[in-house]
């Protein structure tokens, strides 16, 4: 399997290809909130009247998009380095 087929690979699971060589590529998730959980910290804000508020946006700003780095050997072989 070349780097080219493994980051496609990760690609159609929503990986962002960011950078492409023939011997690595960096791919990047966004981690976006689900509507899970806005809907419950919007609850959790309701019952504590907007004293939730406060954690919302402090959970919400520590999401860091993840990133790896993908190198394939000569075998083959995909390893996969977190960034």
């Amino acid at each position: 399997m070349t780097v080219y087929e493994t980051a496609a690979l990760w690609a159609a699971q929503g990986w962002r290809i960011e950078a492409l060589t023939p011997s690595a590529a960096v791919l990047v998730s966004e981690r976006r909130a689900s509507r899970r959980f806005h809907l419950l910290n919007a609850v959790a804000c309701l019952f504590t009247c907007g004293a939730w508020v406060f954690v919302w946006i402090a959970l919400w700003a520590v999401r860091r998009p993840r990133r790896v780095m993908i190198t394939v050997d000569d075998a083959g072989t995909p390893t996969i380095v977190n960034l």
